[in-house]
């Protein structure tokens, strides 16, 4: 990309210096994390398409260069950046330069927020399954929870819209009733959303919030529901609770916390049955950021006991979270298994963490 589309491009993104710029190549503020430029240092050649930064001395081709960076293009390409490039991005861009990488994407046909229809059957039996998770519908319409009329795929479903950046990037539904052995979540199709779960955390714009310097990982949007509700009952204004939709964060997940120089503290708090690989997710990241573990107890009556169950348990393990450690997993093992022995409830549990390996 070179000549008018790229000064176009350029113009739209970044921080363009008049002053330092020529009709063949811009001078921008350049955005690297570590760079410190403030006065215009890299260039972008309007004739080769090449940016180079004469401060942090980074650069090659603007598109390629710019992506890495994080930034997304109005062709739908996305990010191919590897682990080891991301780990040079511990200080990614002031979110007002950040153009994250969202696709534009749908809410299922005929989708209806609660909030627009409070006497509609559907709503009430959101509202239903909200009891039944320790909640009420009040908590759902405030996630800005909905219906789906016009598409059999989603009918059977209530459905949670994701932001991120006030724009709607993701969306996963949830059966009105539990089923045993039935799953009960549901997520967009490659067509419907193309990138996955993997590539957001629910709630993710409260982390901007100046008083909040920690963030509570859990599973689900219904735990973050419950999460929030404790919060507001205990005055709790420094934690925030996000979802990753599965039992372990993803690397992309985690970068984009990276972004958010207020947090200093993530808290890994998932079922009991999960807890173990919490743990070696926390392996993975500790060195960026300070990593606590919070495990829900151990439950004879239900091995997936989380925050919704009971979001008193939850907030007691928040309050005796342990910082992540090799030597603290081991410990673990070993409460765990004496736990398991000691309690005859508890041997229906299949769940001997001694034969794990570390």
């Amino acid at each position: 990309m070179t000549g008018q589309a790229l000064k176009s491009l350029v113009e739209s993104m970044f921080e363009v210096v008049r002053d330092r710029s020529t009709p063949e190549e811009l001078a921008i503020v350049c955005p690297v994390p570590g760079c410190g430029d403030q006065s215009g240092n890299r260039g972008v050649s309007l004739k080769n398409g090449k940016t180079h930064c004469w401060r942090c001395n980074t650069g090659g081709d603007f598109v390629r260069w710019a992506k890495w960076l994080g930034y997304a293009f109005d062709d739908n390409e996305t990010i191919a950046v590897t682990p080891e490039e991301l780990c040079l991005l511990l200080e990614p861009p002031k979110p007002k330069l950040v153009v994250p990488v969202i696709n534009p994407i749908s809410l299922p046909k005929g989708f209806h927020p609660c909030f627009d229809n409070p006497d509609s059957a559907f709503t009430k039996a959101i509202g239903e399954m909200a009891r039944r998770k320790n909640l009420e519908l009040e908590d759902l319409v405030m996630e800005g929870v909905g219906y789906v009329l016009e598409d059999q795929k989603w009918e059977p479903f209530a459905v949670f819209p994701v932001l991120e950046f006030e724009r709607l990037v993701y969306f996963q539904g949830r059966t009105y009733w539990d089923e045993p052995g039935v799953s009960t979540k549901k997520f967009p199709s490659r067509v419907e959303a193309p990138l996955s779960s993997r590539y957001w955390l629910y709630d993710i714009d409260r982390l901007r919030q100046p008083e909040v310097d920690t963030v509570v990982i859990v599973e689900s949007i219904l735990n973050v529901a419950s999460l929030k509700k404790k919060f507001a009952e205990l005055g709790v204004t420094n934690m925030i609770p996000v979802c990753v939709f599965k039992h372990a964060i993803s690397k992309p997940q985690f970068y984009k916390l990276l972004r958010f120089k207020n947090i200093k503290e993530a808290i890994l708090l998932f079922d009991f049955d999960a807890i173990d690989l919490s743990w070696e997710e926390a392996k993975k990241i500790d060195d960026l950021i300070r990593v606590s573990i919070a495990e829900m107890p151990l439950s004879a009556v239900n091995r997936k006991l989380d925050p919704n169950d009971d979001v008193d348990a939850a907030w007691a393990a928040i309050e005796r979270r342990e910082p992540y450690s090799l030597a603290g997993r081991a410990v673990r093992k070993i409460n765990t298994a004496a736990e398991y022995f000691s309690n005859p409830d508890l041997h229906s549990i299949i769940v001997d963490l001694t034969t794990q390996p570390s």
